[in-house]
């Protein structure tokens, strides 16, 4: 009998985890069978359902722990010396990342260009691209961390909170761009966008992947934004598949639930106050979920808060004030993850999340975007055809029984992740 013949090396950084569910473990699933797969995974996570499903099944080969990010010193010990030992062992054929942008990524890409100077890596789109300019997007989020920062210390003064906060930013960039790639990872790396600042600082991508892949011809465009050549970004079909939904989720089925899922509904630049805010969300909500819950007649809502508004105060009191209003109404925050929630719902509404991509992908359930909160993009999800947005409410009130059956689903005309790899070398693809 001859020997199985061994397959070519994988290596998947996950960062960040708690976007693994919308991608990463579907890329694991689909590409199993073709490579042997090695995860990159932050300390605290590898013991996740998701990982410890695909390492059960035999999906992936080897789950590498990398120290946790609250702890610098130790990662970038890591990224200088375990990293490069890892990279020479594995001599992987593909490497897979989400995203370009971080330290680590960046100190991964060198490593690979010099240890495996014919290795393809791929950046594999795994959240919602925003429609809108990402610098809006960006300058929304730095506004949301100010406001949070004077929160923090309320006896401050608002302009001295903002400064600490920029100066806080500054001094981050220098030390994981510059410092402690110089000390530990074999030299600096140049910082291509700023969180702290709301800004894409270049578009020189230089070396760093050879290729990005998504799943939409509007997501291929929006990487006009950030990245260089739209030459290097390509169109597949998201890996996302029954069977691999069904292993992780084997113990729950859909129910007659509407889940809820607020992400991106709150407008920290409106000049309201908190009382304000709170009923003006409560207002758009409460009426939004009455109808849907009456059109539909599920008995049960679930809500769920997105990670960064667990602790603010607005969104706490909104959901309080719900739960007080909505029969039916169960607040699922810190209970279970969102697509949990979508797996055993009938019906998912939300704003602007990519939740409610992996909601449209999974099918057999109506996937709702509220564009009713007069926030910049609200209309982001009406570019996918399996989401239905609601703009106003005469169209909620209009929404029929054809509606309520209807169910999401994938595009199936663009290859596999499996297709596209098999096809592409550093040079370019394949003729």
């Amino acid at each position: 009998m001859l020997p199985k013949e061994k397959k070519p090396s994988l290596l998947m950084d996950t960062f960040s985890f708690h976007s693994f569910l919308n991608s990463g473990f579907f890329y694991c699933w689909s590409l199993a069978d073709q490579y042997d797969i090695t995860v990159l995974v932050e300390q605290g996570y590898e013991t996740s359902p998701a990982l410890l499903t695909l390492h059960a099944t035999g999906k992936i080969a080897r789950i590498e722990v990398m120290p946790s990010w609250n702890h610098r010193l130790a990662l970038f010990g890591w990224l200088g010396q375990r990293l490069p030992r890892l990279v020479a062992e594995l001599q992987p054929s593909v490497v897979l990342i989400n995203n370009w942008h971080s330290f680590h990524q960046k100190i991964l890409s060198r490593l690979v260009r010099k240890l495996c100077p014919q290795t393809p890596i791929v950046v594999c789109l795994s959240v919602h691209h925003p429609v809108t300019d990402c610098i809006i997007t960006d300058l929304h989020l730095v506004h949301a961390r100010k406001k949070s920062w004077r929160k923090r210390w309320p006896w401050l003064p608002g302009a001295l909170s903002d400064l600490f906060h920029d100066v806080w930013g500054w001094w981050v960039s220098l030390r994981d761009f510059t410092l402690l790639p110089t000390l530990f990872a074999g030299g600096p790396v140049r910082q291509s966008h700023c969180p702290w600042r709301g800004r894409l600082l270049h578009k020189d991508v230089g070396q760093l992947y050879d290729a990005i892949v998504c799943y939409s011809p509007v997501e291929r465009q929006n990487y006009a934004m950030e990245a260089p050549d739209l030459d290097q970004v390509h169109l597949i079909r998201h890996p996302m598949s029954e069977a691999a939904t069904q292993a992780l989720f084997a113990a729950e089925e859909r129910g007659n639930r509407i889940a809820a899922l607020p992400s991106s509904c709150l407008d920290y630049e409106n000049g309201q106050s908190h009382d304000q805010q709170v009923d003006h969300l409560v207002t758009v909500w409460s009426r939004a979920l009455e109808i849907i819950q009456k059109k539909s007649h599920q008995p049960e809502i679930w809500w769920k808060l997105h990670p960064s508004f667990v602790d603010d105060p607005v969104m706490l009191d909104v959901t309080r004030k719900l739960a007080d209003r909505l029969p039916g109404f169960q607040s699922m925050t810190g209970k279970m993850t969102a697509e949990q929630m979508i797996v055993q719902s009938s019906i998912v509404v939300g704003d602007v999340s990519s939740v409610l991509l992996w909601s449209m992908r999974l099918g057999q359930r109506l996937t709702i975007s509220l564009d009713l909160f007069d926030m910049p993009g609200g209309d982001e999800m009406s570019y996918y055809p399996g989401i239905k947005v609601i703009r106003s409410w005469d169209e909620l009130q209009d929404l029929d029984d054809a509606v309520l059956v209807d169910h999401g689903g994938q595009d199936t005309a663009y290859p596999t992740i499996g297709e596209f790899l098999s096809g592409f070398r550093r040079e370019g693809l394949a003729a």
